[in-house]
């Protein structure tokens, strides 16, 4: 998954209340494997269908998970990742 354990967790503790779904139909899928999904796919550019004969889903729920696990992060990724906006900051880098 190319993430520490430590790191994955807290990824799972950041994004349980966006990930976390109620459903009367069966029983979701835990935020961990979501996150765990959405990394491997990250990791590998492998093809949804292979991620999800790896987590034991099908691939439209591999794609869904993608969704919204990409969601996540790309709501948080201005606290983690700076890019440089100018020459000055770019050459201090």
């Amino acid at each position: 998954y190319r993430l520490s354990r430590p790191l994955i967790i807290s990824l799972c503790q950041m994004f349980l209340l966006n990930l976390q779904r109620p459903t009367l139909r069966s029983s979701a899928f835990p935020v961990s494997l979501q996150i765990m999904v959405a990394l491997r796919y990250y990791a590998t550019g492998s093809f949804q269908s292979v991620i999800g004969d790896v987590h034991h889903i099908s691939r439209q729920s591999v794609s869904y998970i993608l969704q919204d696990v990409t969601e996540c992060l790309n709501n948080v990724v201005k606290q983690y990742i700076y890019m440089p906006t100018n020459e000055d900051h770019l050459n201090k880098i």
